[in-house]
């Protein structure tokens, strides 16, 4: 009887575990590793259904307090449960987009996780630039001029700057405040 409440204590430890994180976005979310091509993923509303069940909550808002040069600040947060992406539990999606202001517009999306784990898969994140592909984590910058427009980018064991005709796209793995975000500007 004492081998069969073990037994059954380890499959239920064993249940719950597997079962904590019962929504797997990195299939939702993975257009983001590729240039940070986050307009695949921005348009909340029309969500999977099948990720419906792990949003606790779905608020847009607008910050016309915190305005700048580049207009209102329209935002839209998704707090999650049981949710896990690229290997952390992640619990909060914020979306951000700035318009009608003079010097351009602004938008980023911010993963919010639970822990660090994310960290680990930085190297699977890169931007194409031309026919070239440039990996997170394998530290490099150059500038260039290619057909009619100038080009840098900078890239680090954190992400990356891309900067195309004053449009600055960019990458960035925050250990300390457990985000990743990827984000546009235009000036």
């Amino acid at each position: 009887m004492k081998h069969l409440t073990t037994c059954l204590a380890l499959s239920a430890t064993t249940f719950m575990a597997t079962s904590a994180y019962a929504g797997d976005w990195t299939a939702e979310l993975s257009a983001i590793k590729n240039s940070c091509d986050y307009y695949e993923v921005v348009n909340l509303d029309t969500l999977a259904k099948k990720y419906h069940a792990s949003v606790i909550s779905n608020k847009k808002s607008v910050d016309r307090k915190n305005s700048n040069a580049y207009g209102n600040n329209h935002i839209q947060t998704l707090v999650l449960k049981d949710v896990v992406a690229f290997g952390s539990p992640l619990s909060k999606i914020v979306w951000e987009e700035t318009d009608g202001g003079e010097v351009g517009n602004f938008n980023r999306l911010t993963l919010h996780f639970t822990n660090t784990n994310f960290m680990n898969n930085r190297s699977s994140f890169y931007i194409k630039v031309g026919k070239q592909t440039y990996n997170v984590g394998k530290g490099r910058k150059f500038s260039r001029q290619a057909d009619d427009s100038q080009q840098s980018l900078t890239i680090n064991d954190t992400g990356y700057e891309f900067e195309e005709d004053g449009r600055v796209f960019s990458l960035n793995f925050d250990k300390k405040n457990k985000t990743l975000n990827c984000g546009m500007y235009s000036y």
